[in-house]
């Protein structure tokens, strides 16, 4: 089976997903438990930003920026 890959078929899978996803307003608990244990390693190191690839709806981006730390993000859409 042939399947299209091309940068518009990906985009356009991936905002019809993103709909779904962020439809969904509770955040897993082992993700918010990940996502704290991230933020104590950067600021046990003293880390002021971090690069974020893949960032979606932004949940953690503001969860950072909320934290004081600079943050640059990329998103493939």
């Amino acid at each position: 089976m042939h399947r299209n890959f091309s940068k518009e078929n990906i985009k356009r899978y991936y905002n019809e997903e993103a709909e779904i996803r962020d439809g969904k307003h509770e955040r897993a608990e082992w993700k918010t438990k990940v996502r704290e244990k991230f933020y104590s390693l950067i600021e046990l190191e003293n880390k002021k930003t971090l690069l974020e690839i893949g960032a979606g709806p932004g949940y953690d981006s503001l969860f950072f920026m909320n934290k004081g730390i600079g943050h640059r993000r990329r998103h493939i859409a």
